[in-house]
Order: structure tokens, then C-alpha cells, then sequence
């Protein structure tokens, strides 16, 4: 399809991306956006394949968890995935950069900050690199975060959760970022089919071998930033 139907979020990637008990309101409602803009099936077989069964049935709105009543029916276990495209898969780095004091056309710091994604993406001797640069620090679907949370190495990131069902794909002002990636992967795995997937995020943990650029003291008028190490995957998206 032309353009995503929902839109490009890696994931988060991309970010207010980040998620740890002491910041709990990020990276804010991943598992509801994924119910309602990824397709889930009970078993993440390829459509012509047996027991590839679609779920659709969820408890009350789009974003409710599925019944799963489809896969009971078909007498497969009672669980919903989401429904990844196999074999497709970058790996990268990301940088995220925060500037609460961020500046706006003059010499007024914005009320909002700043906040900016660089991501490098590899494959065999492939390389790929995308920038993008927001106002204020909401990034697709995630919460708004602080600059502190970049600084301090010692934030720890719970990206997804046990079970390994919710992850960050690209929506809201994302988009444009996703539909770059998915070109760019669309040219490096040429025999799949990614007319109708997004770019997910599942994989997101800081990259041990690179420091954060750390500009959050109170005298430090510039923006700080930090590495992970991601890895994006592509899922279809619901009708």
C-alpha cells in the first residue's frame, strides 16, 4: 500500500522510548496501539500455511485484548501474536538526543525542548542511516521524556514485556521515518512482501560500548544523548 495505514512507530524507534520502573509512563501505550493497528493470528504462520488463523474478536474497543476465540475454535492454543513478516531483519543503532533547553528561532529556549532519532541500520556490507528532528519530546506513541533519562546510563529499559507480544512500531510522527525504513528494507530483502507492513522496534538496549553524551548539569545549556542497539522486524497490519 502507498502509506501505512497506521503509522510508523520503532519503535520506537525510536523512543519517549525508553521504559523503566522508575519511569513508568514511558514508553506509554504500546500493548493497546499494537491490538489495534497490528494483525494478530494464534499461530505467526505465513498465510498459505496450516493453522494460519486470523484473530479478530477483542473484549470491547480496538485497542481491548483478543478473545482468541478463533484459535479455540480452530483447536489451537488460545493466544493472539502478532502476525511478523519471517526472515526480515535489521540490526542498528540508535542514537536518541534530548535538549530541554532547546532553542527556538532566537535565543528563547522552546517550552517544549527537543528532541532528535539518528538510526543506522546494517546489513552484510549494506548501510543506511535516517535523522529526524522533533519538536518537544513526544515520539510516535511513547510519553514525553526528560533529558535525565538519556544522561544516566543507570535507567534501565523493560522494552517488551514476558511474553514478548507488545513491541513499538512506527506511528504518529513516525511515519515518515517508517515508510523510509520499510523502502530501505523492501530493497534489501527483495522477495518479501512488505506492501502491507510497518517497521517494528524488538529489540532496544543500551549499547555498553558507547557513553551517553551527557549535557543534563544545570550549567550545560547543550542536549544529551545516548546509543542502543536495536533490531527492527516488520509485521502486517490489520484491514
Amino acid at each position: 500500500m502507498g502509506s501505512f495505514r497506521i503509522a510508523f512507530a520503532a519503535s520506537s524507534v525510536a523512543a519517549g522510548l525508553l521504559a523503566a520502573p522508575a519511569l513508568g509512563s514511558i514508553p506509554g501505550n504500546m500493548e493497546q496501539r499494537a491490538r489495534a493497528g497490528l494483525l494478530h493470528v494464534c499461530i505467526d504462520h505465513e498465510p498459505a500455511q496450516p493453522d494460519y488463523v486470523v484473530c479478530d474478536a477483542q473484549e470491547d474497543t480496538p485497542e481491548s485484548p483478543y478473545t482468541a476465540v478463533e484459535c479455540t475454535n480452530a483447536g489451537l492454543p488460545a493466544a493472539c501474536t502478532i502476525d511478523f513478516i519471517p526472515k526480515v531483519k535489521i540490526k542498528g543503532r540508535l542514537l536518541l538526543v534530548n535538549d530541554d533547553t532547546a532553542l527556538d528561532g532566537g535565543s528563547t529556549p522552546s517550552l517544549n525542548g527537543g528532541a532528535t532519532i539518528l538510526v543506522e541500520l546494517v546489513k552484510g556490507g549494506k548501510k543506511a542511516s535516517f535523522v529526524e528532528v522533533f519538536d518537544g519530546t513526544k515520539i510516535g506513541n511513547w510519553n514525553g521524556f526528560a533529558e535525565f533519562i538519556v544522561a544516566d546510563p543507570s535507567n534501565g529499559i523493560d522494552f517488551d514485556n514476558d511474553d514478548h507480544t507488545i513491541f513499538q512500531f512506527a506511528n504518529d510522527n513516525l511515519t515518515d521515518l517508517g515508510l523510509e525504513v520499510r523502502d530501505l528494507a523492501a530493497g534489501w530483502f527483495p522477495k518479501a512482501d512488505l506492501s502491507d507492513a510497518v517497521p517494528v522496534l524488538t529489540v532496544l538496549t543500551r549499547d555498553p560500548k558507547r557513553p551517553p553524551l551527557d549535557q543534563d548539569a544545570l550549567d550545560e545549556p547543550l542536549g544529551s544523548g545516548a546509543w542502543f542497539k536495536i533490531v527492527i522486524e516488520f509485521a502486517r497490519v490489520r484491514p
